[in-house]
C-alpha cells in the first residue's frame, strides 16, 4: 500500500453498502443499486430516526463485526434471512 501524506485510504469491510436518506420525519435505507431495504434493515431507520436530523443521507456500510476486528458476511446474509 502506498504511504506518504498525500495518500490516503479505506479498509474495505464485508458488507453490504447503503446510503440512509433521512426528510423530515422518514427514514429511507437504499442499497448501491437504489433499491429500498427500509424493512431489512429496521433496526438501523429507527436508530437513524432518532438522530434528530432534519435532512441528511449518510453513506455507510452494515457489517457484523467478528472477535479478530475483521468482518463476517455470512452472518449478515443470515440475519437478513431471519
Amino acid at each position: 500500500m502506498p504511504s506518504g501524506a498525500r495518500w490516503i485510504h479505506e479498509i474495505k469491510f464485508d458488507g453490504y453498502r447503503v446510503q440512509v436518506h433521512l426528510r423530515d420525519a422518514a427514514v429511507k435505507v437504499f442499497t448501491g443499486r437504489g433499491h429500498d431495504w427500509t424493512g431489512g434493515f429496521k433496526k438501523i431507520a429507527t436508530d437513524a430516526w432518532h438522530m434528530n436530523a432534519g435532512s441528511a443521507v449518510i453513506d455507510g456500510e452494515i457489517v457484523v463485526p467478528a472477535e479478530d476486528g475483521t468482518t463476517d458476511f455470512a452472518v449478515l446474509q443470515n440475519e437478513l434471512k431471519g
